[in-house]
């Protein structure tokens, strides 16, 4: 006999309401993408900064100081998004990161890197903040604890071990000398 496993459950009725909402689809694969390359930038940048011959007080200045930006950025957030909206700081966030991004791919020594710590603590300080107002504007009523939990599920899940076993496979270790 022929087993048939429906969708049971109000959750599981509930999400499959907030799936085909455009701009939240659009949105968590957004946040896929970018959490995939930002775990595999994340747990390579170290190994990078090493193979470079960066010293474990340039590595610890780098989280260091994008930490505190982070958190400045974070608790000024309201004061953005009050100036400029929700969906422009989103897209800020994500532009920001983009450049810092390409900033790295110019890192010739580690202490290049340290500058660049108050972009990342920019770009990601904004994005894990605005993240969670956006999905609450876009989703519809009665659904934003939903997506708000597919949205962390992406950001916290899908997208880092993606990211992460990525770096697996593509880093290739520290250059021979």
């Amino acid at each position: 006999p022929k087993v048939v496993y429906p969708v049971q459950g109000l959750y599981a009725q509930e999400a499959l309401k907030v799936l085909p909402t455009p701009r939240v689809s659009l949105f968590l694969v957004a946040i896929l993408i970018m959490t995939t390359a930002y775990m595999g930038w994340r747990s390579t940048f170290t190994l990078f900064l090493d193979d470079l011959g960066g010293a474990a007080s340039v590595i610890g200045t780098f989280f260091a100081l994008s930490s505190l930006i982070e958190m400045f950025m974070a608790f000024s957030s309201p004061w953005l998004i009050k100036r400029v909206g929700t969906r422009n700081t989103l897209v800020f966030s994500y532009s920001v990161f983009l450049l810092f991004w390409l900033a790295c791919s110019l890192i010739l020594q580690p202490e290049m890197a340290i500058p660049l710590a108050v972009v990342h603590g920019i770009s990601y300080g904004l994005y894990d903040v605005i993240g969670v107002i956006y999905v609450n504007e876009i989703t519809p009523p009665g659904l934003t604890n939903r997506a708000q939990g597919m949205s962390g599920g992406v950001n916290r899940g899908g997208g880092p071990v993606r990211g992460a076993v990525a770096r697996g496979v593509l880093w290739p270790g520290p250059r021979e000398t």
